[in-house]
């Protein structure tokens, strides 16, 4: 390996660890709107769920990118879920807050998995 790919690879390493150490920080963040989201009232859920899925949007364009493909793959499917939710126009059931509370709890694991 020449120097050039050596300090490459180096900076690709520096980036992996950068991102990992921001990403319990996203992870927290997905905690705390999942809490608001299933304790807060239902004029609420429309805030809540947009934000959620923004960031899934963001996890999931950059997780695989920075070595946690699993999460990237559970992040689209927060994003499409919140889509679908979001596209009723309706309040958001009890069940279906539980069900994006039980992906983003999913996300802990897929980071210590990846």
């Amino acid at each position: 390996m020449g120097d050039i790919e050596r300090k490459f690879e180096e900076k690709l390493a520096d980036l992996k660890l950068q991102y990992a150490k921001r990403l319990e920080e996203k992870l927290q963040e997905f905690e705390r709107l999942s809490v608001s989201m299933t304790s807060g009232s239902v004029d609420d859920d429309g805030s809540i769920l947009t934000e959620i899925q923004q960031n899934a949007h963001k996890l999931a364009g950059s997780a695989a990118t920075f070595g946690f493909p699993e999460l990237g793959d559970a992040a689209a499917d927060l994003e499409e879920f919140c889509v679908h939710l979001t596209a009723g126009g309706g309040p958001v059931g009890q069940d279906q807050r539980d069900q994006v509370a039980e992906r983003i709890s999913a996300f802990r694991t897929l980071m210590s998995k990846d």
